[in-house]
Parts: structure tokens; C-alpha cells; sequence
């Protein structure tokens, strides 16, 4: 089974879609899903561009992903093979920094909640959405105590 998150800058779970084959690719598996349909369709209501604080640019919110997944001018992913330009680097190395927000977010939860550290004999689907929500609520919890 595989499953594809959407997890934002504040370390919390967006979206979360199961059930896909295992052999399908990640990028095979997104366009299987309501979510993939409709950013292809550009019905998802994304926030529309802002402008930067202290910029006078408008940037659009994006996800990103792996290589797996398909160009698309709201979806990013890594240069493949860098010509060298420093444009490129600074992109790759800007695009690590963001993946690490969904690996950081799964750190959490799984320190948070020790079931993820043996193999789950339960329902796994219905013990992660469990604990997404829980994660959600602890952190919201936390916020509005800070």
C-alpha cells in the first residue's frame, strides 16, 4: 500500500491518500487520486499568487516532489542533471530544504506515537489517519499555548 501526504511549512498533515498498489510509482499513484485530478484540472483552490514580505515579487503556491512526479507549473521537482549553472544548485538545494519539512513531519509523528517503531498488526490505514489527526491536534494544541 502506498501513501502520498501534502504536509505543510508548520509540519502538519494537509492530505493524506491510501490504497494504492505498492508497484505503482509515486507519480503513477497521484494521478489516481482526487487530489491529482484536480490540480490537474487546476480546481484544487490553491491560494492564488501573493507578494513576498520585503519583495516586490508575486510568487504562486506549489508542492513539491521527487522525480517521480510530473512537471507542472504548480508542482515542482529537482533538476535531473544540473548544466553546472548556479541557478540550478541554489534550486536543488532550496528544494532539499522543503522536502525536509515532510521528513521532519514524519519524524514527529513517529516520536510522538511509538506504534510506528514495530511492525502494526492493526488496520495500518485507519492507526496512521488516527495518529495524523492526533498530530494535528497536538500541534494545534501547542501553537495556541505559545
Amino acid at each position: 500500500m502506498v501513501l502520498m501526504v501534502v504536509v505543510s511549512a508548520n509540519y502538519e498533515f494537509i492530505l493524506c491518500d491510501f490504497g494504492a498498489n505498492g508497484r505503482i510509482s509515486d507519480g503513477g499513484v497521484i494521478e489516481n487520486t482526487k487530489f491529482g485530478e484536480k490540480l490537474a484540472n487546476n480546481t484544487l483552490n490553491i491560494q492564488h499568487p501573493v507578494i513576498i514580505r520585503s519583495s516586490y515579487r508575486t510568487l504562486p503556491f506549489v508542492f513539491v516532489g521527487d522525480y517521480a512526479f510530473a512537471m507542472r507549473t504548480n508542482f515542482l521537482r529537482p533538476f535531473s542533471y544540473t548544466t553546472g549553472k548556479k541557478e540550478e544548485q541554489v534550486f536543488n538545494y532550496r528544494w532539499s530544504c522543503t522536502i525536509c519539512f515532510v521528513e521532519s513531519t514524519f519524524e514527529i509523528l513517529a516520536s510522538n506515537f511509538r506504534i510506528f517503531h514495530s511492525p502494526i498488526i492493526l488496520d495500518a490505514v485507519s492507526v496512521f489517519k488516527a495518529c495524523c489527526m492526533l498530530h494535528n491536534f497536538l500541534l494545534a494544541e501547542t501553537q495556541l499555548k505559545e
